[in-house]
């Protein structure tokens, strides 16, 4: 092999070096830009398996307790931990409403009442005959989005997606008393800042009010269940640092049933919870004593 030709495979085979790195080069480039895009997107890496997030973040929800089905991921996924207003067009007071003039069951005529079996009770008991109650025994802040407890027409609807149709001025709502047994108290006031950010959205002209969670009574409180007063008052303040986020009113109704110690006394509930008929009607007076607006 003479000379000339040694030189011109020798440049032939550096030719081949260059196209294979240019080639390595531009996967690695392609590959750079799928990773970034994927990172941004909040996706994993697809050829190396690396998650995007930080390692320890809570990306689930923590469970209640047994005694509940959790239903957690079929509500609305808005991060509410932290938010205000969500669209309402109803002018924002002091958070915790003071006692007023007395209004007559005319007030509640256009007012939606949603709760558990003790909103079921007022309902039941107190006479108040004026407004529309949305009730189920054992409603909590996430089964409110699934369970249907609303009759329509020839269908039994989610308190929801009755309000998709329906229009209130004013909204009171209590839930809590089955949370009580519930691990953690962060995941119940998130997910109740949730129901509110909803009703919000829904009925963005209504006045809402959410309601203080009732004692129980001493002898409930201490016979070793999920049911106590120290659990109620941890609930009610995390409610009453929810309302002020979300610019909604907290009335403290625990005042018209509570004894000078405050808790339910024991003559108030037939089983320690549920108040009687004559405990209904001073919850129904406090509320025609403390409105706004």
């Amino acid at each position: 092999m003479n000379e000339k030709m040694f030189r011109r495979k020798k440049r032939r085979a550096m030719m081949i070096k260059r196209g294979i790195f240019a080639g390595v080069a531009g996967l690695l480039c392609v590959f750079g830009v799928v990773a970034v895009a994927a990172v941004l997107n909040g996706d994993k890496l697809p050829a190396l398996g690396i998650p995007s997030s930080v390692p320890g973040e809570e990306t689930t929800a923590q469970n209640p307790s047994a005694e509940e089905t959790t239903l957690l991921s079929t509500t609305p996924t808005t991060d509410s931990t932290n938010a205000t207003s969500t669209g309402s067009t109803v002018p924002y007071g002091k958070t915790i409403v003071e006692a007023s003039g007395p209004v007559s069951d005319e007030y509640f005529a256009d007012a939606l009442f949603i709760g558990d079996s003790r909103t079921e009770g007022l309902s039941l008991y107190s006479g108040l005959d004026t407004a529309t109650f949305y009730t189920h025994k054992g409603l909590m802040v996430d089964t409110i989005f699934t369970k249907p407890v609303v009759k329509r027409d020839d269908e039994t609807v989610t308190i929801m997606e009755a309000l998709e149709t329906q229009t209130f001025s004013k909204i009171y709502i209590m839930l809590g008393v089955n949370e009580l047994g519930w691990s953690y108290e962060s995941v119940f006031i998130k997910q109740y800042g949730k129901v509110i950010d909803e009703l919000k959205r829904l009925e963005p002209g209504a006045v809402i009010y959410v309601q203080s969670i009732l004692p129980v009574t001493a002898k409930k409180s201490s016979d070793g269940g999920v049911y106590t007063n120290e659990r109620v008052r941890l609930y009610n303040d995390l409610i009453v640092k929810m309302c002020e986020e979300k610019q909604v009113y907290y009335l403290n109704v625990s005042e018209a049933v509570q004894d000078a110690s405050g808790v339910l006394p024991e003559e108030a509930a037939m089983d320690g919870i549920h108040l009687k008929p004559s405990y209904c009607v001073k919850w129904l007076d406090y509320l025609k004593s403390h409105t706004v607006g």
